[in-house]
């Protein structure tokens, strides 16, 4: 769980963008909401991962 996934590596560059990127207030809230479905989504693997081992 300590490793770093492609979901959470994504998540990283959009918040990065969202937050330092020069975005109108409608790309910064897109930016966000992908951010956290990849969060989401990272976590939702994690524990399938969990329950299958």
């Amino acid at each position: 769980m300590g490793r770093m996934t492609v979901l959470r590596f994504f998540a990283a560059i959009l918040f990065g963008v969202a937050i330092f990127g020069d975005n109108t207030e409608t790309e910064w809230l897109a930016l966000s909401v992908a951010g956290w479905l990849c969060l989401v989504g990272s976590a939702i693997v994690d524990a399938i991962k969990e329950a299958s081992a």
